[in-house]
């Protein structure tokens, strides 16, 4: 028996640190979790234990802080593209180093001219990933993960198909609450990250709260919409998440109607939706 390997890689995941940046008066301390994905001509470090061509924990680990400390002031998607780039050249078996980057600001406490303490506030991530392979060629994206939307009114679900399991009801105006990732894939290393991420996050936020939803589904693709339109350096938009349940809470059993106003929270079950959004070729 000759068995054949397959697919392989190796990495690091979720090297988690803070970057402080006291070059300023008005500091800024920022969050990171990065990983690093290598996939290549390495079939003999696993059948045969031959080490030659593979890049230790540490060396990963390490070029991720001290990149950090060099990039200190720059935007995640550029951290990423140098990290990549970095990767390539110290661990040359890797066909392709892909890295992906979480990176959440700390709120500044007290005045502005201070900006000495801080707060975590929130739960959405800033994103970022590369992908280098070796034909030199680069794909970049940004994003944000864990997006919290709710909206009271302008949403409905009707006309869905039923069979005898269908239990859903019918809904001209419900609450909507949904918790989504949105990721958007640029062309060149030489883009303005920080004012697409300004105009993509807008551009998602404001079509949620303007559009009228006929399911998470028809959401998803309204917020990608609106990215692309945005943002003609965008070629693709990806958004994913859940639809959160909100249930109204029962409260006649102790003589109370509930006209919309309290909600049940229950996140263990979730419907989640995926999809992409690509700009036409000219």
């Amino acid at each position: 028996m000759n068995p054949t390997i397959g697919r392989h890689s190796f990495g690091e995941t979720n090297v988690s640190f803070l970057v402080v940046d006291r070059s300023r008066s008005q500091h800024r301390v920022r969050q990171f979790r990065v990983t690093a994905e290598f996939t290549g001509d390495f079939e003999d470090v696993f059948t045969k234990g031959d080490n030659t061509r593979l890049l230790p924990s540490s060396a990963v680990s390490n070029t991720m802080l001290a990149f950090a400390q060099r990039y200190m002031g720059a935007e995640p998607e550029t951290y990423a593209a140098a990290l990549a780039e970095r990767f390539r050249t110290a661990c040359p078996a890797a066909h392709t180093v892909a890295i992906g980057v979480e990176m959440i600001d700390l709120e500044a406490l007290g005045e502005e001219q201070a900006r000495t303490s801080f707060m975590y506030s929130g739960q959405e991530w800033q994103t970022a990933a590369a992908r280098n392979n070796s034909e030199g060629c680069l794909s970049l994206c940004g994003g944000v993960r864990g997006l919290q939307l709710f909206m009271t009114t302008g949403s409905t679900f009707k006309d869905f198909r039923h069979d005898e399991y269908t239990t859903t009801p019918v809904f001209e105006d419900r609450a909507l609450g949904m918790k989504v990732d949105v990721t958007w894939f640029v062309g060149s290393p030489g883009t303005d990250f920080r004012s697409c991420r300004r105009r993509a996050r807008k551009a998602a936020t404001d079509a949620f709260a303007t559009h009228t939803s006929r399911s998470s589904e028809h959401t998803c693709y309204v917020l990608a919409d609106a990215v692309l339109a945005a943002c003609p350096e965008v070629s693709r938009t990806e958004v994913a998440g859940v639809h959160q349940s909100r249930r109204l809470a029962d409260m006649t059993a102790y003589g109370y109607d509930n006209p919309g106003q309290i909600y049940l929270i229950d996140d263990a079950q979730a419907t989640t939706v995926a999809m992409e959004v690509n700009r036409p070729a000219e």
